[in-house]
């Protein structure tokens, strides 16, 4: 899709880097099935493999806050060994953190799930948000993303685990707080239940958009597009227009498209099977 669309759009390629969890999660899976292996659910064979992965993300987590980007361009000439690459580095390490978060995930699912009245309390939900205070203030702004560089502030490697593990109990208690007095037809839940193509999507809209301001408005010059994927014309005064149609474009679109890619799937099921 990258490569198709990519010309219509003067190279701007950054308008495609939300959709990075697509393919990490792709990889993820493959790697998944050849690694881990419990058909039973023993929670010792899992608590293994949960330390096991724990470990290999805190060695890369060390080792992304330890190794120097290159400052090498590679070149047919001039290659580069593989693990010097920086966007390997930057694949191999947020691959490693998918692996750990997306196991956690199903065994919260398998394990856990069904003592979730003792695990979402009011009292916990205040302690989890005080610590991640504490942290954010403590470590300013090393707590608030991980970049895979030695060049930027490194904090301890446990800070990058801690807080996400932390954030994602906060907003699984808000969500749970939220969805008790939200019908499933409401706004919120069907936006909900679309994350998926408004994380994909976004920032595409984002180009369009600045593309019909500037085309119409004509006291911007289009060169600006190139210089950051995250500009907004006149952000100060149109967000709202902004963070409204990326959220709703991409969701009533897959609504409305999702039936028909269904339908022709399956009359061509029925054909096949003809």
């Amino acid at each position: 899709m990258l490569v198709i669309l990519k010309p219509f759009f003067g190279g701007i390629s950054t308008i495609f880097d939300a959709s990075w969890f697509i393919s990490d999660l792709w990889m993820i899976l493959i790697i998944f099935q050849f690694i881990y292996y419990n058909k039973q659910n023993n929670k010792v064979i899992d608590l293994i493999y949960f330390i096991c992965f724990f470990l290999i993300t805190l060695t890369n987590i060390q080792w992304s806050g330890t190794s120097a980007r290159s400052k090498i361009t590679p070149s047919p000439g001039n290659a580069l060994p593989l693990l010097q690459h920086n966007i390997f580095k930057l694949v191999f390490i947020r691959i490693s953190l998918g692996i750990l978060f997306y196991f956690c995930g199903m065994i919260y699912r398998i394990h856990i799930e069904k003592y979730q009245q003792l695990l979402f309390t009011g009292k916990n939900f205040c302690l989890a948000y005080i610590t991640i205070s504490l942290l954010d203030k403590y470590y300013n702004n090393s707590s608030g993303s991980l970049y895979y560089n030695a060049e930027y502030l490194s904090a301890t490697i446990w800070l990058p685990i801690s807080t996400s593990f932390i954030g994602i109990y906060i907003y699984i208690s808000i969500a749970k707080c939220v969805s008790k007095y939200i019908d499933e037809k409401d706004i919120l839940f069907v936006i909900s239940n679309e994350i998926y193509h408004i994380m994909c999507q976004h920032m595409c809209i984002y180009l369009i958009l600045n593309i019909i301001a500037i085309a119409t408005l004509g006291d911007e010059k289009s060169e600006v597009l190139n210089a950051s994927a995250k500009y907004r014309y006149n952000s100060e005064m149109r967000w709202p227009i902004y963070i409204g149609l990326c959220t709703l474009i991409p969701t009533y679109s897959a609504i409305y498209i999702r039936p028909l890619l269904q339908k022709n799937t399956k009359t061509t099921s029925n054909e096949l099977k003809l």
